[in-house]
């Protein structure tokens, strides 16, 4: 988790990672409308950068699929600043 306050239970934002064969299917299992969806590429990685509108939390992440791995980086907001600095946080992310 990240943002103002957070600790390991809540925060602005954070990166999850589960098992998965594809971005596509893990979208559809995730209750969220999309617009905006871009390609990208993340330290190597492929992937989608979109919108996401949900109920009660709408805001913007990435999806990358690496290695059978959906890499999971979001952020729960709508706020221009915010999102500047997640798209910063998303440019330096690095896997080990």
């Amino acid at each position: 988790m990240f943002g103002p306050g957070a600790n390991s239970g809540s925060g602005a934002g954070g990166v999850e990672v589960f098992d998965g064969t594809s971005i596509d299917d893990f979208l559809k299992g995730v209750d969220a409308t999309y617009s905006d969806k871009v390609d990208i590429t993340v330290s190597g990685v492929k992937g989608i950068y979109t919108h996401y509108n949900g109920f009660p939390l709408s805001g913007v992440q990435s999806v990358l699929f690496k290695d059978n791995k959906i890499y999971n980086i979001y952020i729960n907001s709508e706020d221009a600043e915010q999102i500047r600095l997640f798209n910063q946080l998303l440019l330096s992310f690095k896997f080990l």
